[in-house]
């Protein structure tokens, strides 16, 4: 873990981003973007940041086992916090992310050991 795991990120679950997509696709392409532009870009994403570190323990409490931890300085070129500014996607496209990362982790596991016959 670079910056020794103290970074944090926007999480965000699939099901929110496949939500935020959906949106775009049901809105009339007249009514897409700014004025004269035949495109817009957006930030697609939770919103909010979370630890890196707050994040592996929902992991590795979904999945009963402790994760094994590299320890690393900080990697060139990287930043301690990121997230996305999703205000223009917000009112543009009535997107609304309601999956914490505590219940998109726990849904995710669900499903990939289902997926994978783990149970």
């Amino acid at each position: 873990l670079f910056n020794n795991g103290k970074h944090s990120r926007d999480f965000t679950y699939i099901d929110d981003i496949v939500n935020g997509v959906v949106n775009v696709l049901k809105k009339p392409k007249s009514s897409r973007g700014k004025k004269n532009s035949p495109y817009s870009i957006f930030n697609i994403g939770s919103g909010k940041s979370i630890k890196l570190m707050d994040f592996i323990n929902l992991i590795e409490m979904n999945l009963g086992v402790k994760a094994k931890k590299q320890m690393l300085p900080m990697q060139d070129g990287d930043v301690i916090q990121t997230w996305a500014d999703i205000s223009e996607f917000k009112s543009n496209y009535k997107y609304d992310p309601t999956t914490s990362a505590k219940d998109g982790v726990k849904a995710f596991i669900n499903w990939y050991k289902s997926y994978n016959n783990l149970n």
